[in-house]
C-alpha cells in the first residue's frame, strides 16, 4: 500500500525555520555573554522565548507520520490501526495502545492535502 505523509513540505520548511531560529538565539545569548553585551542579551532572551511561545511549544511535541487505508506510521515503522483512533483535532491524534490511551501531535502549522484524506480513512473505520 502507498504511505502518505500527514506534513506537507511547507510545514516541515516551517518547522526547521522555528529550530533554527531558536539556535540563533541560543547564539546571541551566547555571543552577548562573551562580549558582555547586556542589551544584546535581553533581546536574545526575548526572541527566543518569544519563538519558543508562539511556535516551539507545539512544534517540539510534533511527531511525523505515515498513514495509508488502514494504519498511521511512526518513523520507526510501528503502526495503528486507524480504527484505534478516538479523536483528530487541531494537530493532535488520541488513540488507545495497549489498552491505554496515548497524544500523539502533528505539525499543526500548513497541513497537506492528505490531511482531509486522513480524516476521511478516519471516519470510515470508525
Amino acid at each position: 500500500m502507498n504511505r502518505k505523509p500527514l506534513s506537507s513540505f511547507l510545514g516541515q520548511a516551517f518547522a526547521f525555520m522555528s529550530y533554527y531560529f531558536m539556535v540563533f538565539a541560543f547564539g546571541i545569548i551566547i555571543y552577548s555573554i562573551l562580549v558582555k553585551d547586556w542589551s544584546g542579551l535581553i533581546a536574545g532572551i526575548v526572541f527566543g522565548v518569544f519563538n519558543y511561545i508562539i511556535f516551539g511549544r507545539k512544534l517540539l511535541r510534533t511527531k511525523s507520520i505515515t498513514f495509508d487505508e488502514n494504519f498511521f506510521y511512526f518513523k520507526d515503522d510501528s503502526k495503528i490501526e486507524l480504527s484505534q483512533i478516538q479523536n483528530i483535532e487541531n494537530g493532535k491524534i488520541e488513540y488507545f495502545y495497549n489498552g491505554s490511551e496515548k497524544v500523539i501531535f502533528v505539525n499543526p502549522f500548513f497541513p497537506s492535502t492528505n490531511h482531509k484524506l486522513f480524516n476521511k480513512y478516519f471516519k470510515l473505520k470508525k
